[in-house]
Order: structure tokens, then sequence, then C-alpha cells
């Protein structure tokens, strides 16, 4: 299985995103669309590693609230879902949720698509990692996060 580790907010908006959900940043139409584009290419499942997902839920929709109904709303409109998300209890350890939830599943290759580096270098996943940008003119995820999401996702972890 392929994966992509997402976190929202930097990578499917920025300081230029103009949408807004409840009084806060939204999601931008066009970056979820440029998501939709590494999974058509890759067949990768998307997992959600970012904050997004403590308002967000794999299974029981009633047990989510309303950003996890817009979260899974803005992705519906281009054909997208989340499967699952990481389980770390401290938003800073972000590296160790996905460790852990790699380690319980059968995964050929993987992704992280974050603005932030959190614990990634410590934990040796920097080579895995597409830094985006929230602050950046052009935030958010580019062309070029594109292609080497597609390039990094089609090619296996070495052992």
């Amino acid at each position: 299985m392929k994966v992509i580790f997402l976190d929202v907010d930097g990578v499917l908006n920025s300081v230029d995103t103009s949408e807004v959900f409840q009084g806060f940043v939204g999601i931008e139409d066009k970056l979820v669309s440029k998501l939709r584009k590494i999974v058509r290419a890759t067949g990768a499942q998307i997992v959600l590693s970012s904050s997004w997902k403590h308002d967000w839920e794999p299974l029981d929709k009633d047990k989510q609230n309303k950003y996890g109904d817009y979260l899974d709303q803005k992705l519906k409109k281009y054909l997208l879902s989340a499967v699952d998300k990481t389980s770390e209890a401290n938003s800073e350890c972000r590296g160790e949720g996905i460790i852990e939830w790699v380690g319980a599943h059968e995964v050929d290759s993987f992704i992280i698509l974050d603005d932030e580096w959190f614990d990634f270098k410590e934990l040796g996943l920097q080579s895995r990692v597409i830094k985006t940008e929230f602050y950046d003119e052009n935030g958010g995820l580019t062309d070029d996060h594109v292609e080497l999401a597609i390039e990094l996702l089609n090619s296996e972890i070495p052992n």
C-alpha cells in the first residue's frame, strides 16, 4: 500500500487562502485538486497526520465535528477521502505516530506532506517529507511538490 500522511494547514491552505470556515482559514479547492493528482498517479491512500485529525473520525462520522465534516466534504468534492489517522497524543511527535502507523500496516511506500519538521529529522524520516510552506507566496502544495510526491510514492522504501 502507498500512503500519504497528510497535514492540512500549509498543504491544503496557506496565508493567502481566501476561503474561511467557522472563522478559521479554509481549504483551497485548487490545492485539493493537486492532492488528487498525486492520488490518481499513485493509488495512494490518505492518512491524516494533521491536527485536523482531532475533529475527524474514520468510521463513526457521528462522532466527528463540523471541521471533520468540512474536511470530508472538501476531499469528497475531488473524489478523495482519508482512510485513517495517526494516533500520537503529542502533535509535536507526528513522526512517532507515522512510524507506529507504518509498523502496523503493510506499507510499500509513503510520503509526508507537511509544512513543519516536527520530529521527522530526528526519526530519520526527512527523505519522505515533502515540505510545503504556509507563509510563502503561493504557499501550500505546488506542482513541484506533486511531481516529487509521485516520484517518491512510486519508488519502494529502501530496507
